[in-house]
């Protein structure tokens, strides 16, 4: 059921999510720098979190891919 729903060059793409098995938050973005980028996904992963888990999502170090001259 996998499929690419987009491409980046020069960008950075980030993915947020609550690390609570069973939760259901998870977002992620692609923006011109990595602040950006993460702001965006954990953005994204709060709206689908619920009112109680929203602030557990993170941007993980594994989290966040650059690419080009993005940074």
């Amino acid at each position: 059921l996998c499929k690419i729903v987009a491409t980046f060059e020069d960008q950075c793409v980030a993915q947020a999510l609550d690390p609570e098995a069973g939760t259901p938050g998870f977002g992620w973005a692609i923006a011109r720098n990595s602040r950006m980028a993460k702001e965006q996904a954990l953005s994204n992963c709060r709206d689908t979190a619920g009112p109680t888990r929203q602030d557990k999502c993170v941007v993980g170090p594994k989290d966040l891919w650059c690419d080009g001259s993005a940074k």
